[in-house]
């Protein structure tokens, strides 16, 4: 991993010296002090440096520190980056393209300090204090409301090969893919992208996707909804998997190949088949329910 060290933010107050560890600490308010208590807490690791101070900041020593008064947030070159993985647990993120230099991230919430972006090659890690921190258990973010943007260059639209993983919370996604890796465990995620191709898969939750352009597919639910609707031309290979749930997929017109594989459930098929088709739908329903059909 290629770091650049970060030179921290310069302190509000006089730089006066850390008090010993012999030296007891003052008495408890009734406002628990929050405005006037400084942590400053130095860990190493798996590469990252973190920098703490009022309300819990936090940064990855790849990226430079942003502050004010509503968010905290980090900037980080992604020239030439190639891969894009994110993981979150717990927090409302959402992932967009706009005309900017760097990467960026902006955190509002109580965790806002302790999330982190690095960058390991060519690929942009960003992570919230659960997945990356999990040893520290989850009280560090009990109760947390963290709103999550990541803004990426422009010049990164169509790509990039994208992973996200959410744990919890929100997934929200604007933007053009190379290839696209969806996974929501418990939760919800709307995504509006472009991509060649794509793996989405709902363990818990509902998922709303319109994808366009898209070759190849493959869709998996578990457990709660997944609503999926295909633009463009047709795709060249779909594959389907209910083992609960309701899934629906809606298609662009045109004959495909469809090969069904239903032990319970529901399957429901409203587009036209042709066997010799070069579009082929593959469709396994265990329980729930799966409806294909096509664009009106």
């Amino acid at each position: 991993m290629t770091n650049t060290p970060l030179t921290p933010p310069a302190a509000a107050n006089d730089p006066a010296p850390a008090a010993s560890a012999s030296t007891p600490p003052p008495a408890g308010g009734g406002h628990g002090g929050a405005g006037t208590v400084i942590t400053i807490v130095a860990a190493v690791v798996g590469g990252f440096a973190l920098i703490g101070a009022t309300g819990g900041a936090a940064v990855a020593a790849t990226g430079q520190f942003v502050d004010d008064s509503a968010s905290h947030g980090i900037a980080l070159d992604a020239a030439h980056v190639t891969d894009l993985e994110l993981r979150s647990g717990g927090a409302e993120v959402t992932v967009r393209f706009a005309d900017v230099d760097d990467a960026q991230l902006v955190v509002d919430g109580h965790s806002r300090g302790d999330w982190t972006m690095a960058r390991d090659g060519d690929t942009l890690r960003v992570a919230s204090p659960r997945g990356v921190f999990s040893w520290l258990g989850q009280g560090w973010w009990f109760g947390d409301e963290t709103r999550v943007t990541l803004t990426l260059p422009d010049e990164l639209s169509g790509v990039l090969d994208a992973d996200f993983r959410i744990d919890a919370g929100q997934l929200t996604v604007h933007g053009a893919f190379d290839e696209l890796d969806l996974r929501l465990s418990a939760g919800s995620m709307r995504v509006e992208a472009e991509a060649s191709s794509v793996e989405a898969e709902v363990n818990a939750g509902a998922a709303d996707l319109t994808l366009d352009g898209v070759k190849d597919a493959d869709l998996t639910m578990s457990a709660g909804t997944m609503t999926a609707l295909f633009t463009g031309a047709q795709p060249d290979e779909l594959d389907a998997e209910v083992s609960a749930g309701s899934m629906r997929i809606t298609v662009p017109r045109g004959e495909y190949a469809l090969q069904r594989d239903v032990s319970a459930g529901r399957f429901d098929s409203e587009v036209d088949t042709n066997g010799s088709s070069p579009h082929r739908i593959t469709a396994k329903v265990s329980a729930g329910g799966l409806t294909i059909e096509a664009q009106r």
